[in-house]
């Protein structure tokens, strides 16, 4: 190697390091750029298939099943779960962390390909969709909302709407890397036919006839056949509906006879009531939200967009205007511009300090050159590996680049010294060790994981990049330049060395003589800057982050609610936020019978207690709009919620098994056993994890008066469902435009309990709502007796994991914890004790969101990692422990610079004792190989080994206290945003302190672990 590295000419490796430099700068504009960490495949794959009209038991016998029997038994499947709805259904495969998901995936599909002729008729083809990349820690394929403009235009809503979507809306579609553009606000018209099942009884005449005959007759094309002119010329010849008057459709009766739907039904035109709502700013305009993918690169896509839609914006009608209203890239295009500005004030720090140091141009430019060529050789790899940057990663670039600075140090002065590349060896190791470090990041838990991942491995790069730039370009440029270190040692400054190594080796032969009165101070300092860091942390590990407020109030109405309903209380909210000041912005979001608010604080207020001035008057208008729950979180501690949660129970007992309708008599049987108790309280059978179902009306069939009367459950059904259907039935084209129409009973929002119990049935199907009774003779039978109509809360979801069903006893229970808890082991061994073979009762424990111990059983495996790099470089097992030793006495430093502070630790924290455990054997490491290199030279003197410690201290503790000294200063730009970014305040805050007290340790505390001889 030496051989090869003195065939090189130092102006060949000077150029290289310039067509290096040059391809790097060119390289920087294709940079993966955000602030998002970059996507990674999902793990989870969704089927979902329809079938309509099918109930959700139907849903999981026919469909459900079958396709969940044939999907667990692909390699690789952990678990399968599915729920079956009301005309769908979704089944989810959670595949192992070593499946191969695309090689899965492309079996599903095969698989679905092949059963789907055995689903039922009706039955849509089953979609498959997961294992893409996804984003976020829930692991979903999200879309991004990357722009959002409101349109204005002296027109009404619903015209807006229109002249948008008549081409506008499909050319921002088109433009590239657009996954979605949908438009919020503006409300469509339908027809309303409305019916009265009384005169549809007297005609015989059902809702599904008057359905099926708009169908018929709204929209419909038919080829009829060719027609061939004169010319020979053929001409397809279609049949359309499109211009047949809604009043002239004709229904046929049972009799044969015609009769128009004019005289059937009542035409209405009305305004569909909006099912969700998208505010900015409380402006009820029309808004156009742009989605783009999760992954998607959104400073530049922005941008792009942005220019595309002010082009295609030209062709908008006079009078209509455009006006961006949220840009979500704005945010990354801010939190880049910090991490860029944070990594080059570290770097002109840095660039300062190297030259207050040593004052020497030459010097400067050496460090200068070698550190961009880090950098831009950096660069080269990053792109090639298809790296993307995001704010972990950029401050691994940050942290790394002292790191980078030290093996330069090192080797520069090294190799102007002794003309040699010994130091390599110990430039190697350190850098392994601080490597090793960061290898515990794969052992952290997962969440850890996903913030540190690319942090490590940018820091690994980089470090890896720098030892070949400190073995063959620094002594390259070194030659070069005829750069000499021992020309600049000045007289004064070789006696006040000659004094200082004096004083130094006394203190190392008295610490030799009497090393136990050294342990036993280090073991106490130990001991109580421990106790007192743990006393002064507990308490701020997750203090709040004030300057990060934002407020989020969160409504619900109560089950049965509207969007239309809760718009209205939404309202006044926003007119209040109106009025107040220090409000940058804020959005509403409304969907079915929940609204969220989020309000966001400018800058100055967040500097004062303004947001919480704010939240107290917004909770207090809260208070007083009635008639929904409210909350607030994300500013003060506690927040405020006024819902009382009645539907609450603190207990439940699940049963599980592989038939669900014995599951549901099991379930049925435990509540009535539960109920027994006069200590519980409000038993219910629910679905598990759905709280919030809405209550359903259920009949219990009388099947003996059912046969005695011949009525089956098919009649009844039918003629309940004329009283109480609304069906969208088609699309009509009225020459204006085309408008949904939709069929409604007039008796459907008054019909109630009542009414069905008091509602008359004749077997054909014919219904009536007459309160005088009719003979039996005549088939009119009321409903009431041959049918129980009860209320129970509905469950209109049938779950499924691993192929057994499951349900939920839910129940409240009077009584201490200890008689619960028995009480609820006495139901579950009773019940366990007489189920047969595949059921059980299980008393499940939901774990909460608490935090997790911290793993700080990492630092080991950074030990570990650390003794054997230098039991190599040194061939010794006993050198590597007196590094070791290094590491517990400078976590001193860091428990005292913790407890003093009062810097929460957290994630950081832990962080920088990981960190700091990889970097402060550096010094170490530094030192010990000097002092080996010298004791091999004078293997042949009588020389005692403290003075060659000394004379190995002498020649690298200035290095030594450039390279921590760099690192330190590295680090002070992240203590600028501290309060903003508690992870890396931490972080800074740990390794700094740890670092500046290994100056005390590698200066008195490590001589003490070397064995010196006399």
């Amino acid at each position: 190697m030496g051989k090869i590295m003195k065939s090189l000419s130092n102006f060949t490796v000077c150029m290289t390091m310039v067509v290096i430099m040059i391809i790097g700068i060119a390289l920087i504009p294709r940079l993966d750029v955000g602030v998002k960490p970059p996507p990674e495949q999902g793990k989870t794959l969704t089927v979902t298939c329809s079938r309509k009209g099918a109930s959700a038991k139907v849903m999981e016998n026919s469909v459900t099943s079958v396709i969940e029997g044939i999907l667990s038994g692909v390699k690789g499947v952990e678990s399968v779960t599915s729920e079956s709805f009301f005309g769908r259904c979704r089944i989810r495969v959670q595949m192992k962390k070593t499946a191969d998901v695309t090689a899965a995936r492309f079996e599903m599909s095969s698989l679905l390909r092949r059963i789907y002729s055995r689903l039922p008729e009706g039955t849509d083809y089953p979609s498959l969709s997961g294992g893409e990349v996804v984003n976020g820690s829930d692991g979903r394929n999200e879309r991004l909302t990357l722009l959002t403009y409101y349109v204005n235009a002296d027109m009404p809503e619903e015209e807006i709407s229109e002249c948008l979507e008549n081409g506008f809306i499909g050319r921002v579609r088109q433009i590239g890397g657009v996954e979605n553009v949908s438009l919020s606000g503006g409300s469509r018209h339908y027809m309303e036919l409305s019916y009265d099942p009384l005169v549809l009884a007297g005609y015989g005449i059902t809702s599904a006839d008057i359905a099926d005959a708009v169908r018929n007759f709204t929209g419909r094309e038919d080829i009829v056949g060719d027609v061939t002119t004169g010319d020979d010329t053929r001409h397809t010849l279609i049949v359309t509906s499109g211009g047949v008057s809604i009043a002239d459709i004709p229904v046929t009766t049972p009799g044969g006879d015609v009769i128009y739907l004019n005289s059937l039904v009542t035409q209405t035109e009305k305004k569909r009531a909006p099912d969700r709502y998208y505010r900015i700013n409380g402006l009820n305009t029309v808004n156009i939200s742009v989605d783009v993918a999760g992954d998607a690169n959104a400073i530049s896509l922005s941008s792009y967009i942005q220019r595309e839609v002010d082009r295609i914006s030209t062709i908008l009608p006079a009078g209509m205007y455009l006006t961006l209203a949220h840009d979500a890239a704005e945010e990354e295009r801010v939190e880049v511009g910090k991490l860029v500005n944070r990594s080059l004030l570290s770097l002109a720090v840095l660039l300062l300090f190297v030259w207050i140091t040593r004052r020497e141009w030459k010097y400067l430019f050496i460090i200068v050159s070698t550190l961009a060529l880090n950098i831009l050789f950096a660069i080269i790899i990053y792109w090639f590996l298809g790296l993307k940057l995001h704010v972990f990663s950029m401050a691994g670039m940050a942290v790394s680049m002292s790191l980078i600075i030290d093996s330069t140090i090192v080797m520069t002065d090294h190799y102007s010294y002794y003309r040699d590349r010994k130091a390599f060896l110990a430039i190697l190791a350190a850098m392994l060790t601080t490597v090793g470090s960061l290898v515990s990041v794969w052992f952290l838990p997962e969440e850890w994981q996903r913030d540190l991942y690319d942090f490590a491995r940018i820091i690994s790069i980089n470090l890896a990049v720098s030892l070949i730039v400190a073995l063959i370009f620094v002594p390259a440029l070194i030659g070069a330049l005829h750069y000499d270190s021992t020309s600049h040692c000045r007289i004064h400054r070789v006696r006040c060395i000659a004094v200082l190594s004096r004083m130094y080796f006394w203190y190392v032969r008295m610490t030799q003589r009497r090393k136990w009165i050294a342990f036993a101070l280090m073991a106490v300092m130990f001991g109580v800057a421990l106790d007192w860091f743990a006393d002064n942390i507990n308490g701020r590990t997750n203090e709040v982050d004030e300057q990060e407020l934002s407020l989020v109030i969160r409504g619900e109405l109560p089950l049965g609610g509207t969007a239309l309903e809760l718009n209205r209380k939404v309202v006044m909210v926003e007119d209040y936020l109106k009025s107040c000041e220090g409000i940058k912005c804020f959005t509403t979001r409304i969907d079915g019978r929940g609204a969220y608010i989020n309000v966001d604080f400018t800058d100055s207020c967040l500097a004062t207690s303004l947001p919480y001035i704010i939240e107290q008057k917004v909770i207090g208008k809260l208070i007083g709009i009635g008639g929904s729950d409210w909350s607030t979180y994300g500013v003060s501690r506690m927040g405020f919620s006024n819902s009382l949660n009645l539907q609450h129970r603190s207990n439940c007992i699940w049963i599980t098994g592989y038939n669900y309708d014995c599951v549901n008599r099991y379930a049925e049987e435990i509540a009535r056993y539960i109920g027994a108790n006069p200590r519980t309280r409000d038993v219910v059978v629910r679905v598990p994890d759905r709280n919030h179902e809405a209550d359903e009306l259920y009949m219990r069939y009388d099947h003996e008066r059912m046969a005695l009367y011949g009525i089956g459950a098919t009649d009844l059904h039918s003629s309940l469902a004329n009283l109480i259907t609304t069906l969208e039935v088609g699309v009509y084209d009225n020459g204006a435009g085309k408008t949904d129409v939709v069929l409604k009973s007039v008796q459907t929002d008054m019909f109630d309990k009542w009414q069905i119990d008091n509602s008359y049935i004749r077997t054909g199907g014919h219904l009536s709502v007459s309160a005088d009774r009719t003979s039996v003779d005549d088939r009119d039978i009321k409903v009431s007796d041959i049918a129980d109509v009860s209320r129970r809360e509905a469950k209109n979801c049938i779950p499924k994991r691993n192929q057994e069903y499951i349900l939920s006893v839910e129940f409240n229970v009077l009584g201490s914890y200890v008689y619960v808890s028995d009480f609820m082991k006495d139901v579950v061994d009773h019940f366990n004790g007489m189920l047969p073979m595949g059921y059980r009762c299980v008393n499940p424990v939901y774990k909460g969101k608490s935090d997790k111990e911290a793993p700080y059983w990492v630092i080991g495996i950074v030990v570990v990692v650390v003794f054997f790099i230098c039991a190599i470089l040194f061939e010794s097992l006993c050198m590597p422990l007196t590094i070791i030793f290094t590491i517990p006495v400078s976590f001193i430093g860091l428990f005292l610079t913790f407890a003093i502070s009062g810097v929460p630790f957290g994630t950081g924290g832990l962080a920088s004792m990981v960190m700091l455990a990889g970097i402060v054997v550096n010094s170490a490491i530094y030192i010990l190989n000097e002092y080996s290199i010298f004791k091999t030279r004078m293997s042949g003197r009588r020389v005692s080994d403290a003075r060659i410690y000394v004379k190995a201290y002498n020649h690298k503790i200035i290095p030594v206290l450039l390279t921590i000294s760099s690192t330190v200063i590295g680090l002070v730009p992240f203590f600028f945003d501290g309060g903003k970014e508690p992870f890396w305040l931490s972080f800074a805050t740990g390794v700094t302190g740890g670092l500046l007290f290994s100056v005390i340790v590698i200066q008195f505390a490590l001589p003490i672990f070397v064995r010196l001889r006399k």
